[in-house]
């Protein structure tokens, strides 16, 4: 029969190995320079070049790239749902789903493998809504093979039924912004309280006129919405 001694060294091998298991789960951020494929000439140059991969221990979830925006207001304030200085319908960036990833959307839909645009969008402040995020700022995943033109999508309806079909659903594939984005530089944190993975970033941007500036970002990446 094991001593106790025995015992208590197995104990202290096994929270080893789970602490260890449980730090390589975590999500990471490393950056790429590669483009994504599937994207049409027009949408893929005004793409910055740089691209965010994040992954989990069991490899590729996703990776973002930010398109270079134009037009932003330099007197933009956040209101009480509305946080971004983004317009409906405006090109944010581009995702890749790799084969074998998980990667859901915040309502819990999955994509398929594959690449996406991102367009901003602002959720109905009705009762079908209410509470399923703090802020109306989302964006929306759209198929690449069907949204070409970097040219802001004005028709919403157009819009949310391009996003839907990258979920294979009735409702868009949505991602949502988070408020009190701060950090311009590429990172994950953890909301224990939602058990959300929120990727940091900054969009490159010209604000007010002025060039090389940067829109920062928080955007859910891994969790989804309680409701």
């Amino acid at each position: 029969m094991p001593t106790r001694s025995v015992l208590l060294t197995i104990f202290a091998c096994c929270l080893v190995c789970v602490a260890a298991f449980a730090a390589d789960s975590k999500p990471s951020v490393k950056s790429v320079n590669t483009t994504p494929e599937g994207l049409s000439e027009k949408v893929a140059a005004v793409l910055d070049k740089a691209g965010h991969n994040i992954q989990t221990g069991e490899g590729d979830l996703v990776t973002v790239w930010f398109a270079k925006l134009t037009g932003i207001p330099a007197d933009f304030e956040p209101g009480f749902y509305v946080k971004y200085p983004f317009e409906d319908g405006q090109l944010i960036g581009a995702i890749h789903v790799p084969k074998g990833s998980k990667f859901t959307d915040f309502r819990g839909q999955e994509l398929q493998p594959g690449t996406y645009t991102l367009r901003y969008g602002q959720q109905p402040m009705d009762g079908n809504h209410i509470g399923t995020s703090e802020t109306a700022d989302f964006l929306l995943a759209l198929p690449a093979k069907v949204d070409q033109d970097p040219a802001k999508i004005k028709m919403k309806d157009s819009l949310n039924q391009k996003s839907a079909d990258a979920a294979g659903s009735t409702h868009p594939a949505i991602l949502s912004l988070l408020p009190e984005a701060e950090s311009k530089d590429a990172k994950l944190t953890h909301d224990e309280d939602n058990d959300f993975w929120i990727f940091e970033a900054g969009v490159p941007a010209e604000i007010g006129g002025k060039k090389n500036q940067k829109v920062p970002v928080k955007i859910v990446v891994v969790g989804q919405s309680a409701v």
